[in-house]
């Protein structure tokens, strides 16, 4: 998904600013991904502390 953030960045800034738009782009697009992919870790993590709480509050007396 990042490489294909930053590839789509690089096309559109290509197109609009030439070559310094194609590298502005692409780090863009790549952070953009790398923002994306933190974004499901941190609802991952989420999920996962709401089913510790629940195995750990079934354990409780």
């Amino acid at each position: 998904m990042t490489g294909l953030f930053a590839v789509l960045g690089a096309l559109l800034g290509l197109g609009v600013a030439g070559f310094a738009g194609l590298v502005g782009g692409a780090v863009t697009g790549f952070l953009l991904g790398r923002v994306a992919k933190l974004a499901d870790q941190i609802r991952a993590l989420r999920e996962d502390q709401q089913w510790l709480r629940a195995q750990l509050a079934s354990r409780s007396p």
